[in-house]
């Protein structure tokens, strides 16, 4: 078996998993999240969250902007954004964006319809609960 997690001690103990290092942080105020993968999304819960993943042609002056200017115009906030390189190209990259609301809501639908016709690629990675910290 060839598994692996990083996680907390809690976790390892509610999952009956083995702990083989402990405090591989190296900084101790690091906050790390963690992703649970599935086939299907959470069911709407008033209070949610979506992860998507889309590229945009990065040749197109204002590209990335026209498509996040999309969630501003359906009143959906952004709560982070990462790219990474897309590894299809040189300077292509994959952005990841997290925002406020479920995919099955009329506003985030309406804005993933629109946002299409600026990227090239779209992925609505899930939509699930926010977390109260």
């Amino acid at each position: 078996n060839y598994t692996a997690a990083i996680s907390s001690e809690v976790c390892a103990s509610m999952y009956n998993l083995d702990v083989v290092a402990k405090d591989i942080t190296t900084t101790k105020d690091n906050t790390t999240r963690f992703f649970v993968l599935g086939q299907s999304s959470d069911n709407p819960t008033g209070d949610d969250k979506s992860l998507l993943m889309f590229t945009v042609d990065h040749r197109e002056p204002g590209a990335l902007c026209n498509a996040l200017n999309v969630f501003a115009k359906h009143k959906i906030n952004q709560t982070a954004i990462n790219s990474r390189p897309s590894r299809q190209r040189q300077w292509h990259y994959m952005f990841f964006v997290e925002i406020i609301g479920h995919e099955q809501d009329a506003n985030v639908s309406s804005a993933l319809s629109e946002i299409k016709s600026y990227c090239l690629d779209l992925v609505v990675l899930g939509s699930y609960p926010r977390q109260s910290y």
